[in-house]
């Protein structure tokens, strides 16, 4: 790649990401909330250290699931019908 394209390329993903900086900088509250953020969010979300709460919940259903299931398998035949 020459260097006017790499050039060209990070000033188009600057201007991507100023763009998204003005729209959740300009959001209302019910507008971040609609897409699962808050105000306090934005921040951290812009500079990629936000970590979705939600993530933890899902990963704590996944592992009680695959508990669960391993329990089921192990049981005599009979049992698990």
């Amino acid at each position: 790649m020459s260097i006017f394209s790499s050039l060209i390329s990070a000033l188009v993903r600057w201007q991507e990401q100023r763009a998204e900086q003005v729209l959740l900088r300009t959001m209302s509250d019910r507008g971040l909330a609609d897409i699962g953020l808050t105000r306090g969010d934005v921040e951290s979300v812009l500079n990629g250290s936000y970590e979705d709460p939600r993530d933890a919940i899902f990963a704590a259903r996944a592992e009680a699931r695959a508990r669960r299931d391993v329990k089921v398998d192990q049981m005599p035949q009979r049992l698990a019908a």
